[in-house]
């Protein structure tokens, strides 16, 4: 048992590492709560640039969240190889540890809980868990995001194709679907008000012009 809330601990306070909010601060010296839509994402660091650099930030943030996820889903399953979860596929211990590292990065300790959308750190973790699942993913999203350019619908198609491609491969365990369900609705959530203004058609493009109007969440 010491273990496992070892390994979860230490998941969600590197998922809680606030990498955009870092890279804007190192960058541009501002507090990235403060502008754009509020949100600490790649998304909104992407929007203080003007083209190309937003597309150079937006990959580096991304990537360095994602980075969050992944290292402990990849590293720390084989500390719970026995315990609790040692009844459950790598694959699975992978996602439950990782789920802590997504909640670090939504409800990040080191800045007063209020962190990103969970995205990143979720590709991340999908990347160590269930690969295959999370590359289809990220290639539909990637698709919706080149012809629309509206991150939050990537975000949320990815969020609903990712447990239909899991329940479909890994049908044979539990732990594995379960999770990423729940994953993949928590995201829906969070993501509520952009859908709601997907809708209205209010919702903001991706690598706009760096002055055009923001929505806030």
């Amino acid at each position: 048992m010491a273990s496992l809330i070892g390994v979860f601990l230490a998941a969600y306070l590197i998922g809680g590492i606030p990498m955009s909010y870092l890279a804007v601060r190192a960058l541009r010296g501002v507090d990235l709560r403060s502008v754009g839509s509020g949100n600490v994402g790649a998304s909104n660091a992407s929007r203080l640039f003007a083209r190309p650099w937003s597309f150079a930030v937006f990959a580096a943030c991304f990537a360095l969240d994602a980075a969050k996820g992944f290292v402990p889903a990849h590293w720390g399953p084989a500390w719970l190889a026995e315990g609790p979860l040692g009844g459950a596929s790598v694959s699975g211990r992978a996602l439950a540890i990782g789920l802590m590292a997504i909640l670090g990065h939504i409800y990040t300790p080191y800045l007063a809980f209020k962190g990103g959308k969970g995205v990143a750190t979720a590709t991340g973790v999908f990347l160590a868990a269930a690969p295959l699942e999370m590359a289809i993913a990220v290639a539909a999203g990637v698709c919706i995001l080149a012809l629309t350019r509206y991150a939050s619908l990537a975000s949320c198609v990815m969020g609903v194709l990712l447990p239909i491609l899991v329940f479909w491969r890994h049908s044979h365990e539990r732990l594995l679907p379960a999770l990423t369900v729940a994953v993949g609705a928590f995201i829906l959530f969070k993501h509520r008000t952009n859908i709601r203004r997907l809708i209205r058609g209010e919702e903001p493009k991706l690598f706009g012009r760096k002055d055009e109007t923001i929505a806030r969440d």
